[in-house]
């Protein structure tokens, strides 16, 4: 039933939000010649579509709306004889001109190769930071159909990922309960004329972390511990024609001035406790360092598992000095049988801004896997 929610870990390839998808074999197996050896390998393909009703309030007076959408996810996987494992994912609702037409962009793809060396990712996958950290909006989570719980001012999803084309490349490694990581994305800006962006004089100053996770078994449950730090240069907030360089995305908390580069660090630890009763609870703590300015993002969340029932709640807060955002959302789901869920998702927003008011969403309906 809600089994796929009895984990904290949201670094499955590509996934920034909990999904539940069942997957199904589409061919069986095949051998595949490769640099002289050969190699088992799979193709599978999953998918959900998603129908009910949402609004959101704030954004437009359209009131409620029905919601349609279709995911649908194709992944493959071999092995060599010398047991490397390797594989990709490409979420069809996010290629666009992505990955499969433009190798810069990770286009919803991305490709791992993993054996007792570790594990390297490639694509649409967590930063090192993003990896180690616990989302606070993920645990023990059903997920919406318009992800409501994890859209209010108050949320922090990715920390500083994202904040060039989305590729990063990751290396983790795991030994008894430690694993630790490394991740770089790369900024593409070029000095050449008809590069991604114009020669600023700025190009080259890529997004570095490392992360580590540290498990700790107990009789009745685990915790699950995570810290990591995440640096970059040459941020700034465009006014102009560079596409390439954006500001961290703070809820109007800071506010940078324009045309201005910057050095962003953002380090954090989290913690979170999952009983095997069903029930896990945590929380993340981070500190971003802007322009020798602090900014500070704490979240709070959990969940419980009642039969065929999924609940989860959580709470964030961006804070510096007396400017703060906060949020809190929530989610639930019912199983209904053979993939069906019925989900509502609910979120409320207080953004910093002084101009702006309250605002909240909704979403329910239902979440058909294939």
């Amino acid at each position: 039933m809600y089994s796929n929610y009895h984990s904290t870990n949201t670094d499955h390839l590509g996934a920034r939000t909990r999904r539940a998808m069942k997957r199904f074999l589409l061919t069986t197996t095949a051998l595949v010649a490769a640099a002289g050896a050969s190699s088992a390998a799979e193709m599978n393909i999953g998918g959900r579509a998603l129908v009910g009703v949402y609004d959101q309030d704030g954004t437009d007076e359209t009131g409620a709306r029905f919601f349609q959408d279709v995911d649908v996810t194709f992944s493959g996987i071999g092995r060599t004889d010398g047991g490397v494992a390797f594989g990709f994912s490409v979420d069809l609702d996010e290629i666009g001109g992505g990955a499969t037409g433009d190798n810069d962009d990770d286009g919803g793809v991305a490709v791992f190769l993993s054996g007792g060396f570790g594990n390297l990712s490639l694509g649409d996958t967590d930063g090192a930071l993003d990896w180690a950290l616990v989302d606070s909006g993920g645990i023990f989570s059903p997920g919406s159909l318009n992800d409501d719980e994890t859209s209010h001012a108050g949320y922090n999803g990715s920390h500083l990922d994202g904040q060039y084309d989305g590729q990063v490349l990751r290396y983790e490694y795991s030994f008894r309960n430690i694993g630790i990581a490394f991740s770089a994305e790369f900024d593409d800006d070029t000095e050449a004329s008809g590069g991604i962006a114009p020669n600023d004089g700025h190009n080259g100053d890529d997004l570095l972390s490392a992360g580590l996770r540290y498990a700790i078994a107990l009789p009745n449950g685990s915790i699950d511990i995570g810290i990591g730090r995440q640096f970059g240069e040459d941020f700034t907030n465009p006014s102009t024609n560079d596409p390439n360089h954006v500001r961290p995305r703070f809820y109007g908390v800071y506010d940078l001035p324009e045309d201005i580069y910057y050095e962003v660090t953002a380090t954090g630890m989290s913690a979170v406790y999952t009983s095997r009763s069903g029930f896990a609870i945590g929380g993340e703590h981070t500190t971003f360092s802007v322009a020798r300015e602090k900014v500070t993002h704490y979240g709070l969340g959990g969940g419980v598992v009642l039969g065929p029932l999924a609940i989860h709640a959580n709470y964030g807060a961006w804070e510096r000095g007396r400017d703060q955002a906060t949020g809190y959302g929530l989610a639930a789901g019912y199983f209904m049988g053979r993939g069906a869920t019925f989900n509502v998702g609910y979120s409320n927003s207080d953004p910093a801004e002084a101009d702006s008011e309250e605002r909240a969403s909704y979403s329910m309906g239902f979440v058909l896997s294939f």
